[in-house]
């Protein structure tokens, strides 16, 4: 059975020095929270199907020693992204060096990282980390979004977004290894189906609609806050789905609808998150 090393970055520390939050971002979600909670979620979604150990620990020595005497098959290291540009974005996932095994399970991972949670693909990249230098195993380290971004630390700060990233992983690394993980049905979820009630008293208090795919993950956060459901505009029709108030998220003004729009899907998050904390 495949032994798998999960490795939540940042953390607690086993030698005695401080806690190690990671990056922070800007309403303070800490790095470390979040990177604990998907290697926690990808445990319990694998951990029937191989041998897991889930370790984190701010001193990197630690883990590669640990990883190392546990003689792990493989290694993951789970990590948010940061940069001094707010604007940075997107998903990628680095191993040592291309051309071995490394490569092809991030290959994997990352393939699964952009179909699921349909952020930016920064694609595969070098990179040499001490985590992915210093182990024996095949090792990979997936950045699940900037945390230096407001809509992604938005997103990350949610449990879906956790629970969708931790389906990724474990579909990706299934993929490549041949664990034979059967993807949740409940991992991915779709917005709250959307019955056409009577007009008039019948009527929702509040509907969400997104004008395209890029502006869908930003139109489910809106819902989760305002706990409505939520549809494609494509699909909407005031005749046959009358709500209250229509919020519609993307695109160009609409009749019977509030818009919330900028002129890029990432300023269209910021007008939602804006909207969000004014309201």
């Amino acid at each position: 059975m495949a032994k798998i090393f999960i490795n939540p970055g940042h953390g607690p520390s086993s030698t005695g020095g401080a806690f190690d939050p990671g990056a922070v971002g800007p309403t303070g979600l800490r790095e470390a929270d979040v990177n604990l909670k998907i290697g926690q979620l990808l445990n319990s979604k694998i951990g029937s199907l191989c041998t897991t150990k889930l370790y984190q620990d701010a001193n990197l020595t630690m883990i590669c020693n640990e990883s190392n005497r546990w003689m792990a098959d493989w290694f993951v290291s789970i990590h948010g992204n940061a940069a001094a540009a707010s604007s940075a974005h997107g998903l990628e996932t680095f191993c040592y060096l291309f051309g071995g095994q490394g490569q092809r399970l991030a290959n994997s991972v990352q393939t699964q990282l952009v179909k699921l949670l349909g952020r930016a693909d920064r694609g595969v990249k070098e990179g040499n980390f001490q985590v992915l230098r210093n182990t024996n195993a095949p090792a990979i380290l997936p950045e699940i979004g900037f945390i230096s971004n407001p809509q992604e630390e938005a997103l990350m700060r949610g449990i879906e977004w956790q629970e969708t990233a931790a389906e990724a992983l474990a579909i990706g690394i299934s993929d490549y290894i041949g664990l034979g993980y059967k993807p949740s049905a409940t991992a991915v979820p779709e917005p709250p189906p959307v019955l056409p009630p009577d007009l008039g008293e019948g009527a929702m208090e509040n509907l969400v609609v997104w004008y395209g795919e890029a502006d869908a993950s930003t139109a489910r956060y809106l819902m989760t806050k305002l706990g409505c459901p939520g549809m494609p505009f494509s699909q909407w029709s005031a005749n046959t789905t009358p709500a209250k108030t229509v919020y519609k998220v993307g695109g160009a003004a609409a009749a019977g609808t509030v818009l919330l729009a900028g002129s890029t899907q990432y300023e269209t998050a910021r007008v939602v998150l804006d909207w969000i904390a004014k309201n």
